[in-house]
């Protein structure tokens, strides 16, 4: 129960700071649709929630050992907030 409660806080964590580098630059439900809403239905199912925070895991855990380190998850924070300046450069 703590270690899903961990991974659940910490997942809120990057979804969190994606959205807050994007407030200047979109409305943070937006960008969280965007990325989350694979079917485009104007609804983040369950199933589309969970999928997404597994994949973010995942990509955050580097030596893929099942747990986050602290060092991943700074690495990772900063990883995030390169894409998204990237994806944003791209837009019109």
């Amino acid at each position: 129960m703590i270690r899903t409660t961990t991974v659940i806080a910490t997942m809120l964590i990057a979804v969190f700071m994606i959205v807050g580098s994007a407030i200047a630059q979109q409305k943070p439900l937006d960008v969280i649709f965007e990325n989350m809403d694979v079917d485009q239905n104007g609804f983040v199912s369950e199933e589309e929630w969970h999928n997404a925070m597994q994949k973010r895991f995942e990509a955050m855990d580097k030596n893929r050992n099942r747990n986050l380190s602290r060092e991943e998850v700074e690495e990772s924070k900063e990883t995030m907030r390169e894409r998204f300046r990237s994806r944003m450069r791209r837009k019109p």
